[in-house]
């Protein structure tokens, strides 16, 4: 489980009675904190059932993007030597 700890200038805030500060310090930490664990892309992807059908075709679109951008970088990197 992801864990977020207060740290001292927050609970200096805190008992300066800054404490919305605090909070917000608090919540952006732990939006980062889940946004680098991956944990809401993970949310997202098992938000809606997938058909496996659907599922296939999005990754065989994806891989046919990866590709082409792949393509691109290489003809440009050839291209320029």
């Amino acid at each position: 489980m992801t864990e977020v700890r207060i740290n001292k200038l927050e609970e200096q805030l805190i008992r300066n009675g800054k404490r919305q500060e605090a909070l917000e310090s608090l919540l952006s930490r732990f939006k980062r904190v889940i946004q680098e664990s991956g944990i809401l892309k993970d949310y997202k992807k098992h938000e809606f059932y997938e058909k496996p059908s659907i599922n296939r075709a999005r990754k065989r679109r994806n891989r046919i993007i990866k590709s082409k951008q792949q393509e691109k970088r290489n003809a440009l990197y050839y291209s320029k030597g």
